[in-house]
């Protein structure tokens, strides 16, 4: 597979990923509008065993940044927070909910 098909695969898993966090944050009652911004610390992996594939890892997510219109409720950032967290295995220092303009 050459880069630049693997940059657009990442890419294009990146926004669908995110489009699918927004929609799912959006859905938590307080949150309102909603915009998610994720970064991965390593890219997909592939695994073979021979000339043959025999597994791909997605890329690991490192921190997720959510902006909504409910980021000012105690309840809501909590919510949003133990959510990715539980979601993604990562810690909650690395997730930020911020206050959307």
């Amino acid at each position: 597979m050459l880069l630049q098909d693997t940059r657009d695969e990442l890419t294009q898993y990146k926004e669908s990923l995110e489009g699918e966090l927004s929609e799912l944050c959006s859905d938590i009652r307080g949150v309102g509008k909603c915009r998610v911004f994720v970064s991965f610390s390593v890219g997909s992996r592939t695994e073979y065993r021979g000339s043959s594939v025999v597994s791909v890892s997605p890329p690991e997510v490192q921190a997720v940044n959510i902006v909504c219109e409910g980021a000012d409720d105690d309840v809501v950032r909590y919510t949003l927070v133990n959510m990715i967290s539980s979601t993604f295995g990562i810690g909650t220092n690395r997730i930020t909910v911020a206050k959307m303009s």
